[in-house]
């Protein structure tokens, strides 16, 4: 189910999808929505990533943590603070993904 909301991708489904995720107690069941997300490789999905660090669970947490090294490409990053600072930093940028930057 959390695959297919990923894949959907409406502000709707996305929505229900971060709900969803930040509740779940089970991190395998975390872990099948966060490759969906990572494989979407867009900001949106990203988003997603950063608001499910809230979760209480700390295996989802993880799970999340692992996501968010795969989708950004940084791997130096291992808590949920350092990837709260990181976002803070480069939410605005314009080039996180190819396809956030406009062609010439």
């Amino acid at each position: 189910a959390y695959r297919s909301m990923a894949w959907r991708g409406g502000q709707n489904a996305l929505a229900s999808l971060s709900f969803s995720l930040r509740k779940e107690k089970d991190p395998q069941t975390v872990s099948g929505g966060v490759d969906a997300l990572v494989r979407r490789r867009d900001r949106p999905a990203l988003e997603i990533l950063i608001q499910c660090l809230d979760s209480n669970n700390e295996g989802a947490v993880k799970e999340v943590v692992e996501g968010l090294k795969k989708i950004t490409r940084v791997g130096n990053l291992s808590g949920k603070k350092e990837w709260l600072s990181w976002w803070e930093a480069n939410k605005s940028r314009n080039d996180l993904f190819p396809q956030d930057v406009a062609a010439p």
